[in-house]
């Protein structure tokens, strides 16, 4: 979702139905204003710098996402290139991690580590799978000489 988008598009996305009051409403001591919400959304006029630090994790807080991915959506509106490679179930991971206890954050790992390793044998076995021509598979299966429904075709005399 995330991965690619400038500060508008990323507001835009996550504004979804909301209207610029509900993100000012949302937004700690009522920062950035609606103008603010409205000028940041258009992307009008283009954004030329990054805005002050307090202000990018009032987005954050409003839009509901992590600081990271408002920094990155920044960074691509400024046209500053982004070497950290990304992860989108790592950037839209919502705030407040940090503080789940042991337990629950070895269950969501070992839930993650398993739709991994699933994912990678899946592709290992299409790739690991024999690819046979036709005529071989027949061979091998014992099919050469048979018809559609698998019998011996009767050969009849012309």
């Amino acid at each position: 979702m995330s991965e690619g988008l400038r500060l508008h598009e990323l507001i835009q996305e996550r504004k979804g139905r909301l209207s610029f009051q509900d993100l000012v409403d949302r937004s700690p001591d009522g920062k950035p204003g609606y103008s603010r919400w409205q000028q940041l959304a258009t992307n009008v006029p283009p954004m030329q710098r990054a805005p002050e630090p307090d202000l990018c994790l009032a987005i954050a807080d409003a839009l509901r996402v992590p600081i990271a991915v408002v920094w990155d959506a920044i960074g691509r509106s400024v046209g500053l290139p982004l070497a950290r490679p990304s992860s989108q179930l790592v950037d839209w991971m919502p705030q407040g991690t940090e503080h789940l206890n042991p337990a629950a954050v070895d269950a969501i790992h070992t839930l993650v580590r398993e739709l991994v390793g699933a994912e990678q044998r899946v592709v290992e076995e299409m790739r690991a799978a024999p690819v046979r021509p036709l005529r071989a598979a027949q061979k091998a299966t014992g099919t050469q000489d048979k018809g559609a429904r698998g019998s011996a075709r009767a050969k009849k005399e012309v």
